[in-house]
């Protein structure tokens, strides 16, 4: 075969094949994203749904009035995260807008989901579940408020921190107490006083 020939043929392959590769990583891009989308979507109309009760039992409503998950509960709680908290026989757990059991019913204490955690309690401590139900934090706190920003003020030995969604302290505990963080600044106490501090610990007071 013609030299020239062979080479022209060896760079058309080599072109095709970095066409078949950007595509390709373009094809998996696209349906990450479409799949994100999908998820995100199924959130926003689940957070659309309104309480709805009829006979003292509790369903879901949309907003035009149309009845899509049928009144069977004791009591619900709005949708966040794509799960709402419900009770049954006095325990609860989290259905996704179809009404169906994502975690079954089973805890005497727990909150709604917030940032892809529910706080919950075991034997007077708390920890957290993720939309799962998997226990990520074990109960180990003696107090603890809902994720926010990414972290969570919780209190061990009477003081209060900060963690990440691992568990992990990104503030040691030092403080009397502890607000969730808001645009980056949470409000805290401090011997007696108050002041803020961000998520890098800085403080935004002085005290003589």
């Amino acid at each position: 075969m013609d030299r020239k020939l062979v080479k022209v043929l060896a760079v058309i392959s080599s072109i095709l094949l970095i066409i078949s590769i950007v595509l390709g990583v373009y094809i998996l891009k696209l349906k990450s994203t479409i799949a994100t989308n999908k998820i995100i979507n199924a959130q926003d109309y689940a957070s659309s749904l309104v309480p709805y009760r009829k006979n003292n039992l509790w369903g879901f409503v949309e907003r035009s009035g149309k009845i899509v998950i049928e009144p069977q509960f004791e009591d619900v709680w709005f949708f966040t995260d794509g799960l709402a908290k419900v009770r049954v026989k006095n325990l609860y757990g989290f259905i996704d807008a179809k009404g169906n059991f994502v975690i079954e019913p089973q805890f005497e204490n727990v909150r709604a989901f917030s940032e892809g955690r529910a706080l919950f309690i075991k034997n007077g401590l708390f920890g957290y579940i993720d939309t799962t139900g998997k226990i990520v934090i074990p109960p180990q706190f003696e107090n603890a408020m809902d994720f926010k920003e990414g972290l969570a003020p919780v209190r061990i030995n009477m003081l209060w921190g900060y963690i990440d969604k691992d568990g992990k302290f990104v503030i040691a505990p030092q403080y009397d107490f502890a607000s969730q963080f808001e645009n980056g600044i949470a409000h805290i106490g401090l011997k007696g006083k108050d002041g803020f501090i961000d998520k890098n610990n800085k403080r935004f007071f002085e005290d003589d």
